[in-house]
Formats: C-alpha cells, structure tokens, sequence
C-alpha cells in the first residue's frame, strides 16, 4: 500500500473512531427512546467499521502509531484518580469500583503480560 493511501486510511479510521465516542454522547443524551436505539446502534457500527478496516489494511502494509505502554498506563491511572473522586449514594460508588477494577486487570496485563 503506497504512503497516500496508508495516509488516507489512518484519517478514515481516526474520524470514524472519533465520531464513534461522539455518537455514544449523544446515544448517552437524547431523549428520544428511537434516537438513543439508533444511537446506540451507530457507535457501535462505527467502532467496528473502524476496526474492520483498519486491520484488514494491515494486511497490505498499513501501520498504526505503536502505544507507548507508560504513557496508556498514565491515561489509565488518570481515570481510575476520576473514578475514585465520584461522590455520592452507594450504588454509584460501587458502579465507579468495578469499573476501576476492571481497568486494573488491563493494567495489569499491560504491565506484566507483554
């Protein structure tokens, strides 16, 4: 695959992520029941269809920026610090720690299973 396309691909694949997270906020924030279904819908599609086609280019020689491992563990710690800031009735603390344990097994496998 020649650098133009690989360019045009890599753009592709970061609007359609990008515009993945921001159709979960406003999945997240209508009001309308059918909205918040196609919503939903629509973010998941695009998570996909960005997956789909960025991995089936690898195929042909597109390359991706390689994580740098501590700088994901930082972003990783920065939201768990978030998680455990969330004030408020029981059911929600205990919604932000099993979202914090969670993110702790990635951690962790990012730490020591590489």
């Amino acid at each position: 695959m020649d650098q133009g396309t690989q360019s045009k691909v890599k753009a592709v694949v970061q609007s359609l992520l990008k515009t993945a997270a921001r159709a979960h906020l406003w999945h997240l924030g209508t009001k309308s029941y059918a909205q918040h279904v196609a919503l939903g819908e629509l973010y998941e599609y695009l998570h996909d269809a960005a997956d789909k086609l960025a991995e089936s280019s690898m195929g042909d020689g597109l390359t991706m920026e390689a994580p740098k491992i501590p700088d994901v563990l930082k972003e990783l710690d920065g939201i768990c610090k978030e998680l455990r800031a969330i004030p408020g009735e029981p059911w929600l603390q205990n919604v932000a720690q099993e979202i914090d344990g969670e993110i702790y097994k990635y951690q962790y496998k990012l730490r020591n299973l590489s």
